[in-house]
């Protein structure tokens, strides 16, 4: 038997949201997936002082297929915030929140080189206007 370790050759990202707080990511996170229960676990990323969500197109297709096996991962959206130090768990502004309530679970991702790299991606991108 072989096995084999073959990364990913590429994440394309066709589209982001960048916020200037955690609280921003997670009220427009929650707001735009109104089919989540109230009090339900969000999960987000956390690498390299960026916390974030992302929503991978699914290879439901012969064209997306044949990317992924070619190396070539899609990522429909990816919304991000800087979060400096690691937080297992975040209470979001409740104020800020306007009544939406959720257990945010963040998950550090940082052992991972492929989720490094893209949050330092993601770092560059918070730096642009």
């Amino acid at each position: 038997m072989i096995v084999q370790f073959e990364p990913y050759k590429k994440i394309i990202i066709k589209d982001y949201s960048k916020y200037e707080r955690v609280d921003d990511l997670i009220k427009n996170t929650l707001t735009r997936q109104r089919n989540i229960p109230e009090g339900v676990n969000l999960i987000l990323q956390w690498a390299e002082g960026i916390v974030f969500i992302y929503y991978p197109l699914p290879a439901i297709t012969d064209t997306l297929s044949r990317e992924l096996l070619q190396g070539n991962v899609y990522w429909d959206l990816v919304e991000f915030a800087p979060m400096k130090d690691y937080k297992e768990h975040i209470a979001p502004d409740v104020e800020h929140m306007k009544g939406l309530k959720a257990d945010v679970t963040v998950i550090d991702v940082s052992n991972r080189a492929i989720m490094r790299d893209v949050a330092k991606y993601l770092s560059t991108l918070l730096k642009q206007e």
